[in-house]
């Protein structure tokens, strides 16, 4: 929209951080209603994906130049 690709990247970014906290929220409704056994390595590798992808994406942010 604002025709800034930096910003563009970013939002396609975090729309993939978006779509690992889906993974993970997907991943706990099956394991909560034993359709996977528990994984707590699998959700921790899950969480710590998401908290990567978000942390980047800030730090680029952070670092834009207006």
């Amino acid at each position: 929209m604002t025709g800034i690709e930096s910003l563009a990247e970013s939002a396609r970014e975090l729309t993939a951080a978006g779509d690992s906290w889906r993974s993970f929220a997907l991943t706990c409704a099956r394991m909560v209603k034993g359709r996977e056994s528990l994984d707590y390595q699998m959700l921790g590798g899950i969480l710590d994906e998401c908290a990567n992808l978000e942390t980047a994406v800030y730090r680029k942010l952070r670092g834009a130049k207006e």
